[in-house]
């Protein structure tokens, strides 16, 4: 059981190490919001930054915890690493959307000028009134009050 909890541990940690590496090769090293792992990856690399601050620190646990045998201190680390996959899933899913608007920009971007109707003026009930400044020369021949 305890070697169990062990992999489940280790194997979640893997997968996060593995997004960070991505991400970071992906988007730079300022992506990552531990301060430790961005000194690590700018000073060491990318792979080693993440190794050192993700693995090692994680091995270091799953040993400690396995040779003091504590089963519920592995579910109190499992549940925090489940909940950070879920977080890492949420932000994959995130990360999709937006390469599909980034397409979607360069797209247009390279189109100009797209098969699209002109927008319409808005009207009010119906009739065509200007609401701007008017560019007529003579003023108007009636005040909005005055009577006939």
């Amino acid at each position: 059981m305890l070697k169990t909890l062990a992999l489940i541990n280790f194997a979640l940690a893997a997968f996060d190490a593995y997004l960070t590496r991505r991400r970071m090769h992906e988007y730079g090293v300022w992506v990552e919001l531990n301060q430790t792992i961005q000194k690590l990856s700018r000073s060491l690399g990318i792979e080693m930054g993440v190794l050192l601050g993700i693995m090692l620190p994680v091995l270091a646990q799953t040993a400690v915890i396995y040779w003091l045998n504590w089963p519920v201190a592995f579910g109190v680390l499992i549940g925090f690493r489940l909940k950070l996959f879920v977080n890492q899933l949420m932000s994959m899913k995130f990360e999709k959307q937006l390469r599909e608007y980034k397409k979607q920009i360069e797209l247009g971007a390279r189109n100009p000028n797209p098969a699209s109707t002109p927008p319409t003026r808005p009207t009010l009930n119906g009739s065509d009134t200007n609401m701007g400044p008017s560019n007529s020369s003579e003023p108007p021949k009636e005040g909005p009050n005055e009577p006939n």
